[in-house]
């Protein structure tokens, strides 16, 4: 078996005992891009199968929102999961963010129905149609950010009553997304909170799941209004305001050009501004990438900062370029 991963290799655990997942990013929504984007997951990886890969989003990031619900795109890229699947390269395929109307259109034209809707589900925030639309089309339901993006730390509700139950706030949100039937996806790189996170040997009583359910519904996660959602709309805007940040001038060498890179979620986005050159071959040389500026509390400066030296170049994974300035070819 092929292993590049350096962080498996490491651990000196087994290929066979680590549960990978994956997710097809929004832009590649073909046949082609997507079978595409398989095979390359497979050889940055260096595994010969990857055990859950889902589609991001039905619709592109600077798409999101937006009337179009991308059918027969959504279709063509179902079907090269299909195929990885069938191939033994993909165990197990599935979905994320997709509404009750996406779902329909992959299993209106699908050959092997999708295993897993990954939505965003926490207290106060618990779309009960669409958990349950899910799980009458046979799909496991995974609920990421069960601390809502960080912002449920700030709810004094849920915050005394972690203290009730002698637990952290992310145990309580993980124990109550579990008691729902949900598979909470928590996300930290740290050894200590994931230990943590993994403690919960315990029940939440029924009454506190009411007091839990009837909570207000989140407003918002902390995004600001004025750049987020990245729509097209405010991309122009956007870049404005990450190039005057970085305090990066408009002129740029022959050859060069001054370009915009994103890593974001629903909710948070990192903006990175970068000096790059493309040679007669297109291949890419980063001369300069700095940080422009953060949004929202998830924001991750040196995540894309890493990715800005690899494979983000080419618009694989979350990272999408938007637009390079100032590119004269030489």
């Amino acid at each position: 078996m092929r292993l590049k991963s350096p962080g498996i290799r490491a651990s000196g655990i087994n290929r066979e005992d680590i549960f990978v997942t994956t997710k097809l990013a929004t832009q590649f929504k073909s046949y082609e891009c997507a079978a595409s984007a398989i095979d390359a997951s497979l050889e940055r990886m260096g595994f010969d199968y990857i055990d859950l890969m889902i589609i991001h989003s039905p619709q592109p990031w600077d798409h999101f929102g937006e009337d179009d619900r991308f059918v027969a795109v959504n279709q063509g890229a179902w079907r090269a999961l299909e195929d990885a699947y069938k191939a033994g390269k993909l165990r197990a395929i599935g979905l994320s963010n997709f509404q009750a109307q996406d779902i329909d259109n992959i299993l209106n034209a699908c050959t092997a129905a999708p295993m897993v809707n990954q939505i965003l589900a926490h207290v106060t925030n618990v779309p009960g149609e669409l958990i349950e639309y899910s799980r009458q089309q046979g799909m496991l339901v995974e609920a990421y950010s069960p601390v809502g993006h960080g912002e449920l730390f700030k709810n004094e509700s849920i915050v005394a009553m972690a203290e009730k139950y002698n637990v952290s706030v992310p145990q309580l949100c993980i124990r109550y997304d579990l008691q729902l039937g949900l598979l909470p996806l928590a996300k930290t790189a740290n050894p200590d909170h994931m230990k943590n996170n993994a403690d919960g040997d315990f029940i939440i009583d029924d009454g506190d799941m009411d007091v839990l359910n009837g909570l207000e519904t989140i407003k918002d996660y902390g995004e600001d209004p004025d750049l987020y959602p990245i729509d097209v709309a405010r991309k122009r805007r956007v870049v404005e305001r990450a190039t005057d940040e970085a305090g990066w001038g408009k002129e740029t060498p022959k050859g060069r050009g001054l370009g915009l890179a994103f890593h974001h979620s629903f909710v948070s986005y990192t903006a990175v501004v970068f000096d790059v050159e493309v040679d007669d071959a297109g291949e890419f040389t980063i001369h300069r990438a700095d940080i422009a500026f953060d949004c929202g509390p998830q924001a991750n400066p040196e995540r894309i900062r890493s990715q800005m030296e690899g494979a983000c170049v080419m618009g694989i994974g979350d990272v999408a370029i938007t637009g390079l300035s100032g590119y004269a070819p030489g």
